[in-house]
Parts: C-alpha cells; structure tokens; sequence
C-alpha cells in the first residue's frame, strides 16, 4: 500500500469559458424577454389611461413611445452583451460578475424616471422598465456556466 499525497491527487479541471456564441445567445435571449415584458407593460399603462410622459429638468415634456421603449430596453442589453463576451476573453469570471452587474444598474437607475417631472403613474411604469430589464438580464446570463 502506498501513502499518496495531495500533490499526487490529480488536478481539477480548469472551468470552461462561454463560448461567444453561448453569451450572444444569453444577451439575444435577455434582449428579446425584456422587450416583450417592456413593451406589454407599456402598451397595458397606454390602454388603461396612463401617461408616459417624463419632464426633464429644464427641459419641455417628453412622451416615451413604444419605440423608444424598445431602443431604451435594447441599448443597454447590447452594451452589457457586448462587454460579457470581451470580458470573458479574459477572465471566466466575468461572466459569474455581469449578472450582478446588469441586475445592479437596472434596480439603480430606477430613479431616472421617478426623478422627473410627469404623472406619478406614468413614472413608476418607466421605473418598472428598468427592474424588468435588469431582470431579464440577470436571469438570462445568470444561466451562462462559466
């Protein structure tokens, strides 16, 4: 019998890296669910009476259409994909970190629209946008194994 030591023991694989198509297809997949979402509640808050209308500091009254809540909703989306599959070139630990990330700046950019002027009604469903997006985000890439 033979006394076997740690450095015997054979070493641990080391963890595989997402492949980029596997991360585009997190960031698609994000993308598409934060859009629908985004665009039902938007669509829902328009047919029951409630405006999507923001006034900026110092600046006339703007009125968020479906088309900017798709733009809004897909920029970051792409941004953050973008970033996730050149981070995890250097290090698969950027895809356990993005999610966190995404989730992060979703729930804290929140007080952008309440801190406009505007319904109150109509703010807190652009604030909601922004939860949903950093949702979609974290549950999608979330699922990426690094």
């Amino acid at each position: 019998m033979s006394a076997h030591t740690i450095a015997d023991a054979p070493l641990a694989a080391p963890a595989a890296r997402p492949t980029a198509s596997t991360l585009v297809t997190a960031t698609v997949r994000a993308a598409v669910v934060a859009v629908v979402v985004n665009v039902l509640v938007h669509t829902i808050a328009r047919v029951t009476g409630v405006e999507t209308v923001l006034t900026p500091p110092g600046a006339a009254p703007v009125t968020v259409a479906p088309f900017a809540v798709v733009t809004m909703t897909l920029v970051p989306i792409v941004v953050g994909g973008v970033a996730l599959v050149l981070f995890s070139r250097v290090s698969p630990a950027s895809a356990r970190a993005l999610p966190w990330v995404g989730l992060l700046i979703g729930v804290g950019t929140v007080v952008m629209p309440l801190s406009m002027g505007g319904a109150l009604g109509g703010r807190l469903v652009l604030a909601a946008m922004h939860v949903v997006t950093g949702i979609a985000w974290f549950v999608s890439v979330k699922r990426v194994r690094a």
